[in-house]
């Protein structure tokens, strides 16, 4: 705030005041975000699972780069959950492989996202594991 008091920022003052103070390169994320159509929408596209591994393969279907949050769903009902970043999409990648250890547990089923995080089509986000 004491930056600007008192001045006219222009949208581009806010994202360069953001690249400063954080000290990373984010035009991945001003560009689709502010100066491009799009919309949020990732989905579960391929599960691989192994004896103690499963590996999700998650994909970009839309062109905002938004966070990746997994909950997996264990027969005895316990949840494990892996959360990435928007960070995750900075390489222009539209998929990405994560691997959560089953620690030798039965997993029924996988959710991607959540409340918080936008996403236009839900309905390729629950993954029933056979």
């Amino acid at each position: 705030m004491a930056r600007w008091n008192g001045k006219h920022p222009v949208p581009y003052d806010f994202f360069y005041t953001f690249e400063d103070v954080s000290g990373r390169q984010m035009d991945w994320f001003w560009q689709p975000w502010f100066f491009e159509s799009g919309y949020p929408d990732l989905s579960i596209d391929s599960v691989v699972v192994s004896s103690n591994k499963i590996k999700v393969l998650v994909s970009m279907e839309g062109k905002l780069p938004v966070p990746v949050s997994l909950t997996f769903k264990a027969a005895d009902g316990s949840e494990n959950n892996i959360y990435r970043t928007a960070e995750i999409w900075k390489d222009g990648n539209d998929d990405i492989w994560l691997e959560q250890n089953t620690e030798g547990k039965k997993i029924k089923s996988i959710e991607l996202g959540s409340p918080y995080i936008p996403d236009v089509d839900k309905e390729n986000n629950v993954y029933t594991v056979k």
